[in-house]
């Protein structure tokens, strides 16, 4: 670093200065802090930027030749030590990334009235966002949260058209907001994908294969992007998601605890995102009728920073169609026969869930809401579908009809009740809200960024 500062003293250009923040050592297992903060004071850096990957791909490029992981340089080659390899990389990004934070605290009070920023930035956004990040300092920084668990379940489930529209309405999101904001995606870094079966008590049994990468094809193009693909014909070296991977019990519940650490990770970075942009836009939070709480939890997450400090300006731009508050009704509609069922107050074998035809026309019945329509055709649906009243039930009053009928009121009722509830939960936190059906990518973004404009001058 000192000849660093030596050659380059006199140049007025800049500098990006590349280095570990720590090195983990695979002979004396231990972690190794390189950088020298009061050197690094001499660059008078504006920023600290920390590069991540998934974790899987940087594990098959620690495993190629010459790598630490490599079998030839004392690597793992069984199931069970490759796991425990993912988990000493969770651990040196986690090292690395809390020391990056430490520098740019610790450089910031060196350099008084300047502050010096600490971004994580996943190389999979575009390099244009990186560019931006770094030389457009007038742009807002956005974190652009979306729903992922219901895309996946749709995924698992079979219903691929209906996710992959939903992941491509996603894409042109990063697509439209690249140069015209500094946008963090979530999905940019995708690693809770190891793929697990359901016992008979639909607990999670975890296997060594992982389900396809979220819009794998889309991150796959390297050319506009700072990532660097693993070396392709070296991938024989990671033998855990392979055939040859083994299913042992202590295989299974070393996946079990390895998906329980990457997902704690995966909400520190979120909010970690959250904590380093300077406005959040959260796109269709209510999909499918599924409410996302990772969504709803960065939400609460980007309030509490608002209520922290008072006079931080850090508007959150909405977009949740009428159309995903419908199907949201439909499905507490749903859940809340199924605890009806559960209780034993009505007998239906299997899951209750309305038909295509039975959504449709119960949808007309929500714009504006009309309670007692709803409740008809509940009913009528219900009967339709074979769902009964219990005779034990009916027996508790000497108007079994009237007592059926209060019923189904209760059942509206409480999903109304449900829907105004997560709805609000929405609505108390956001700056601007917008619920049109049908509205484009394109528009969303100039909508969004002229909200943001207003609400960050204003602050």
């Amino acid at each position: 670093m000192k000849k660093i500062l030596t050659k380059w003293k006199d140049y007025d250009g800049d500098i990006f200065l590349k280095l570990h923040s720590c090195f983990y050592h695979q002979l004396t297992v231990e972690y190794l802090c390189a950088p020298n903060i009061s050197l690094l004071s001499k660059f008078g850096p504006d920023m600290i930027i920390t590069l991540t990957d998934d974790v899987y791909d940087v594990h098959q490029r620690l495993k190629e030749t010459h790598q630490i992981f490599n079998r030839a340089e004392a690597g793992a080659d069984t199931s069970v030590g490759e796991v425990l390899e993912l988990f000493r990389i969770l651990d040196w990004r986690s090292n690395e990334t809390m020391i990056a934070r430490y520098i740019a605290s610790e450089l910031s009070g060196l350099h008084e009235g300047k502050a010096i920023p600490h971004f994580i930035f996943a190389v999979k956004h575009y390099l244009q966002t990186l560019f931006d990040l770094v030389y457009r300092p007038e742009l807002p920084k956005v974190y652009i949260s979306h729903p992922i668990s219901e895309i996946r379940r749709l995924k698992r489930e079979g219903e691929d058209s209906r996710a992959d529209q939903m992941i491509s309405s996603i894409e042109e999101l990063e697509k439209f907001s690249s140069g015209t904001m500094v946008g963090f995606l979530p999905t940019t870094t995708d690693e809770l994908r190891i793929d697990y079966d359901l016992d008979e008590k639909k607990e999670q049994i975890f296997k060594p294969s992982l389900t396809e990468r979220w819009a794998a094809k889309h991150y796959a193009e390297s050319e506009n992007r700072l990532h660097i693909p693993p070396i392709e014909s070296e991938n024989d070296q990671v033998k855990l998601w392979r055939d040859e991977g083994d299913s042992s019990d202590e295989t299974k519940t070393l996946l079990r605890e390895l998906a329980d650490r990457i997902g704690k990770q995966i909400t520190t970075r979120d909010y970690k995102l959250v904590e380093q942009s300077d406005c959040l836009l959260v796109f269709r939070p209510c999909f499918n009728g599924n409410p996302s709480q990772g969504v709803l939890n960065e939400i609460e997450y980007h309030a509490k920073l608002v209520e922290r400090y008072r006079r931080l300006s850090k508007p959150c731009f909405v977009y949740n169609p009428i159309e995903d508050q419908k199907d949201l009704f439909i499905r507490y509609l749903e859940s809340t026969i199924d605890e009806s069922i559960n209780t034993r107050r009505l007998e239906f074998d299997g899951k209750f869930s309305f038909d295509d035809n039975q959504r449709s026309r119960l949808k007309g019945y929500l714009d504006p809401v009309n309670l007692d329509r709803v409740r008809g055709l509940v009913r009528e649906y219900c009967r339709d579908k074979g769902v009964r009243s219990v005779a034990r039930f009916k027996a508790m009053s000497p108007d079994p009809a009237a007592l059926t009928q209060d019923l189904y009121v209760e059942i509206v009722k409480n999903a109304n009740e449900k829907w105004l509830t997560t709805l609000g939960m929405y609505r108390n936190q956001f700056t601007y809200i917008l619920q049109k059906d049908g509205v484009s990518v394109e528009e969303l973004i100039n909508t969004a960024l002229d909200r943001f404009a207003s609400d960050l001058n204003r602050g």
